[in-house]
């Protein structure tokens, strides 16, 4: 699903994903549900549960980077609002909470 998403994004001309706010809303939601899907995993599947950290993480990454070079910074941060408080505790729950820290 983060490979879905990712191909989406890069797929659109840089400063026309930001200009959609439906699409920054519904790419919000998503991420929020496979990040809250995956820390239901975390005992069990604890490399997925990493795999999807660091899959949303990239994303994240590259979406700021749009952001930036396309001056969609609100927009940006209206999305990663949504996503980073659950990815943050993802994180620590996998022992990789530091790497949140580097998407500030």
């Amino acid at each position: 699903m983060i490979e879905v998403l990712e191909s989406i994004a890069l797929s659109y001309p840089p400063r026309s994903i930001f200009e959609n706010k439906e699409l920054m809303d519904v790419f919000a939601g998503i991420m929020a549900d496979i990040v809250n899907s995956a820390m239901k995993i975390v005992d069990s599947e604890k490399e997925t549960a990493t795999r999807v950290f660091r899959g949303l993480s990239a994303l994240l990454s590259q979406l700021r980077s749009i952001a930036s070079e396309s001056r969609a910074h609100e927009r940006f941060t209206q999305l990663r609002s949504t996503v980073i408080g659950s990815l943050s505790s993802l994180g620590e729950k996998i022992g990789l909470g530091g790497e949140v820290n580097l998407l500030n």
